[in-house]
């Protein structure tokens, strides 16, 4: 049963988890059967380990019937019963961790049984927490939405031939919560289009656009921060829609939850990489710059941690732009908020990389032979600075070992993406043939250069083979 879909998710319930759907399964109110309790009390005892010797079918039927012969069809009942039941729990729970999520049911609930006290006094209270609610997101707009057209709904009951106000509520409600909601599609699927071979249709961008620029009641900002989001991605050449979603954001940050500020960075950075990499470097420092906002923000934090990707980029921006000092104080300040399990080999490399930077290659080098290669990036990066140092050094036996046994790693490896293995690959081979510096190889190197299929470090390689001497 290790593998069994109760058990993979039992191991995701935190220990305060796995007492409260004790209670759960007890309570005759859920669940009815003796049998299920029992089994359910066996496998809590196995938490969290859940070891794979005691999780076997045979093991837990023997633990919970050890005088009767084995049966599967009966583990199968409990199986199945049980897991229903936890997936109820996980429903029920975050049902009633999402306290409007309560009211809406009972507005619903007082309005079809004509308590009109029991309803305004909800009503009263749930309004009064959408005022307070701290985000100024789409979720905000569906909730008000959701209160809006409940309310409407309470009106028509009451059979009242008056104007309301709440039917016009809720209709704007509607229209901002789809059009945000609409916007954020809409960047998004851009924004993957731009990153990866992703063949979206962005239906209906330019009529939102102009849906926008044309009602005033749509001016929220949320909807401008995602409208100018949409014109940014869509007109990447003009840096003043870019300029405005920087403002905005700086703006209005506190209407976002960390999670979507998140996101509204990510734009503004990936924004920035793509406009150097289309040979614009003035907007080298604007990245670095929007780095330190999103680090300033908190929202290169991952589960309490930086980020290792986030601090390898940052990293790497820094040096490009030459702030070396900035640079060593940083990986040194920083390493301690990265996860445990990254901490040494981040370390190691990025310091391998400021020392790199700085031409000092038997420094880098020692760094580099202390990264460990449990993870597959660190491993292919870490080869391909080698192979920069080899060639810088000009020991050319050590690069051409290094080449022939990279090119093979990366030909059997599965552990990355096709465009990814076509990259590093692309690489080997164009630096194999800079190597050689060789006349007859040059028009071959020089089409690798300049074709757009990935190619690993194609700035370096330029760079390399500009200063390159020819036999």
């Amino acid at each position: 049963m290790e593998d069994s879909k109760l058990i993979e998710l039992l191991k995701t319930f935190s220990t305060k988890e796995l007492r409260e759907f004790n209670e759960f399964v007890v309570s005759p109110f859920f669940n009815k059967n003796a049998e299920l309790v029992r089994f359910y009390e066996h496998l809590r005892s196995l938490a969290p380990a859940f070891a794979a010797s005691k999780v076997t079918r045979e093991a837990i039927f023997l633990a919970l019937y050890p005088k009767d012969k084995y049966n599967d069809k009966q583990l199968n009942y409990l199986n199945n019963f049980l897991l229903k039941l936890a997936e109820q729990f996980i429903a029920y729970t975050r049902f009633k961790d999402n306290e409007l999520t309560e009211r809406y049911h009972l507005l619903e609930a007082y309005n079809q049984r004509n308590l009109d006290k029991h309803y305004q006094f909800i009503y009263n209270q749930t309004n009064k927490l959408l005022d307070e609610w701290p985000n100024r997101n789409h979720e905000f707009y569906q909730l008000q939405y959701l209160l809006a057209d409940i309310s409407n709904r309470y009106f028509l009951k009451q059979q009242i031939r008056r104007y309301d106000d709440r039917l016009q509520l809720a209709g704007d409600y509607l229209d901002q919560y789809y059009v945000v909601t609409k916007l954020k599609y809409c960047c998004e699927m851009l924004d993957r289009k731009m990153s990866i071979a992703a063949e979206y249709e962005v239906r209906f961008a330019n009529v939102i656009s102009k849906l926008v620029d044309d009602n005033a009641v749509l001016a929220t900002p949320s909807i401008a921060i995602y409208h100018t989001i949409l014109n940014m991605l869509l007109d990447m050449g003009n840096a003043e829609w870019f300029k405005k979603l920087v403002a905005l954001t700086e703006e209005h940050k506190a209407y976002f939850p960390m999670e979507e500020l998140k996101d509204l960075y990510s734009y503004a950075i990936n924004y920035c990489i793509r406009r150097v990499n289309q040979g614009a470097p003035e907007f080298l420092e604007e990245l670095f710059k929007q780095y330190l906002k999103s680090l300033d923000a908190g929202t290169l934090m991952d589960g309490g941690f930086l980020s290792p990707w986030a601090y390898k980029n940052l990293i790497g921006v820094g040096l490009r732009l030459k702030k070396f000092d900035w640079t060593e104080d940083f990986i040194k300040d920083y390493n301690e908020k990265l996860s445990p399990e990254f901490r040494a080999n981040a370390l190691h490399y990025n310091l391998a990389e400021l020392r790199y930077y700085q031409k000092n290659y038997d420094k880098a080098l020692v760094h580099l032979n202390q990264v460990e290669f449990s993870d597959i990036y660190y491993n292919l990066d870490t080869k391909k600075m080698m192979l920069k140092i080899y060639y810088e050094l000009d020991e050319i036996d050590a690069l051409l070992s290094l080449l022939a046994s990279f090119k093979m790693f990366l030909r059997r490896t599965k552990l990355i993406s096709a465009s990814n293995k076509v990259a590093y690959l692309n690489f080997v081979q164009a630096l194999t043939l800079l190597s050689r510096k060789e006349k007859r190889v040059q028009p071959t190197l020089q089409r690798m250069l300049n074709d757009p299929e990935p190619l690993g470090d194609r700035a370096w390689l330029k760079l390399m083979s500009e200063n390159a001497s020819v036999y």
